[in-house]
């Protein structure tokens, strides 16, 4: 039971992308519903419209939604961790670790995929292998302001505040939006 071939992510998903993590709700919504015609068919796309609305608090429609992309993208990491993070937000804790978990074995060794591993380690209270992934994919993608962003979440679950501040510097001196 293979999904069918897609084609690749349009660009509006790294649009989406930063417009989501900036908590750009609004033009987020704008720049996925034009591509919202692909939703049932590529994973990247269906991801991206989960994730709009889990913002917009839709917490139903947004675990449908990433459900949909986990079967039309079974390999991405990413569809995974952002299924599990929604499915917190419903108090879902052990359908979320199942995501979590599914998200890190996907993660390992994928072009991207330690960072999301290392996302779905955090979320899995396995801190300092998600350190270790998170370094892993700061080697791999030097520039990447989310990934000191996640270590410096990491340590502060560890309550490590200094190792924590720092990294959330770091973060915001590359990216301050």
């Amino acid at each position: 039971n293979n999904p069918p071939p897609q084609d690749p992510a349009p660009p509006e998903v790294g649009t989406v992308d930063r417009q989501l993590w900036e908590y750009k709700t609004g033009a987020a919504r704008s720049t996925v519903d034009s591509v919202a015609g692909k939703a049932d068919t590529n994973g990247a796309v269906a991801t991206a419209l989960g994730r709009v609305l889990e913002q917009e608090k839709k917490y139903g429609d947004a675990e449908a939604r990433l459900r949909k992309a986990t079967e039309l993208a079974p390999s991405d990491p990413a569809a995974f961790v952002y299924l599990g993070e929604t499915l917190l937000r419903q108090r879902k804790d052990g359908e979320a670790d199942a995501a979590f978990r599914k998200a890190e074995e996907l993660g390992r060794g994928g072009p991207g995929g330690e960072y999301y591993r290392g996302v779905a380690l955090q979320r899995l209270r396995r801190f300092d292998e998600a350190v270790q992934a998170l370094e892993n994919a700061r080697n791999a993608d030097g520039g990447n302001a989310l990934i000191p962003y996640q270590i410096g979440v990491t340590r502060a679950f560890q309550e490590q505040w200094q190792p924590a501040m720092d990294q959330l510097n770091r973060a915001i001196e590359m990216d301050s939006g």
